[in-house]
């Protein structure tokens, strides 16, 4: 053993020998008990908040991809609205262009 090891060793030599009181002990028994509940607890929270997390972010990404293609027009739409428009006015390679 190394010469730290030893000198600890040497100084609680003392306290060995010594036994906790009752009124220790039950404080000892009471902070473990209540540090394990809280520990319980707090995984149990964080799982909790996680899986609300999880739900809230899904629905609001749903509900933003709905509001998304359900009003903004697609380029499909606004680009056949803009060739019926532009119909009247074309030329022949406007039509040539479109049957290729």
């Amino acid at each position: 053993m190394s010469d730290k090891d030893n000198e600890l060793n040497e100084l609680l030599k003392p306290l060995k020998h010594l036994s906790p009181d009752d009124l220790q002990m039950q404080k000892w028994q009471n902070a473990v008990l209540t540090e394990a509940s809280m520990g319980r607890r707090t995984i149990t929270t964080t799982r909790r908040r996680w899986v609300l997390q999880l739900a809230l972010a899904v629905s609001v990404g749903f509900i933003m991809g709905a509001f998304v293609f359900r009003f903004l027009p697609s380029s499909s739409r606004s680009s056949v609205v803009a060739t019926q428009n532009a119909d009247d006015n074309a030329t022949i390679e406007y039509f040539r262009a479109n049957l290729n």
